[in-house]
């Protein structure tokens, strides 16, 4: 999604409504997937700025959505440091490339980090949904080759993807449409389509799992 950066008053931290909003639908789909319900407690939000961790818990919060402890946990890398949660979506917030040199002076996001990248990547069991601008992450080589991957597993969706090239530490280049490559798995979106046809997949994933147990002798 290309959103906007923004901040208040003389705060370092930083905020980005539009993605705010998709976090939010993309948990309330969560929410619903049928066969194997997902509890809120299963779903973790990570985010490198402070002001965009209290958004979230907000919004949640007033769409009647259980926050902190025993409901969904919203809060920084180094919080989910040593922990999992079955889904992770990562709200990367920064859409403006401009501002990257700040986040490096301030050590703030996600970008130019690699610990940070590492584990805010690996926190998640069975589902990780990126929510971020393409065109910023892309400038990055760790993010950039997580890009130009989703772009060829079909797991990209929203704005069209950006040429990944050999300068941001990937081989070859990826472009997606609008709507985003198809193929099974494909469970990361943007705007109410995208979130619906993430519901839809997820429950036949779910139903396939039970399926597939079902079968085994």
């Amino acid at each position: 999604v290309v959103g906007k950066d923004e901040r208040e008053g003389s705060s370092p931290s930083w905020f980005n409504s539009h993605e705010c909003q998709q976090v939010m639908r993309y948990v309330q789909a969560l929410l619903r997937v049928r066969g194997r319900p997902l509890a809120p407690a299963d779903i973790g939000v990570i985010t490198p700025y402070n002001r965009q961790a209290q958004k979230l818990s907000r919004l949640l919060a007033g769409a009647e959505l259980p926050v902190g402890k025993g409901g969904i946990k919203v809060g920084s890398t180094e919080l989910f440091q040593g922990q999992e949660r079955k889904v992770i979506i990562l709200s990367t917030v920064r859409s403006s490339a401009d501002q990257i040199g700040f986040d490096v002076a301030h050590n703030l996001g996600f970008l130019q980090n690699p610990k940070r990248f590492n584990v805010a990547t690996t926190r998640a069991c069975c589902l990780m949904i990126v929510v971020g601008n393409p065109h910023v992450l892309a400038t990055d080589p760790h993010w950039g080759h997580l890009l130009r991957l989703c772009v060829q597993l079909g797991a990209y969706r929203g704005v069209p993807a950006p040429t990944v090239t050999t300068q941001t530490a990937t081989t070859g280049s990826a472009r997606a449409g609008g709507s985003g490559g198809g193929g099974d798995g494909a469970l990361t979106g943007d705007g109410g389509d995208g979130v619906e046809e993430l519901t839809r997949q997820l429950e036949q994933l779910m139903l396939g799992a039970s399926a597939r147990r079902l079968a085994t002798p």
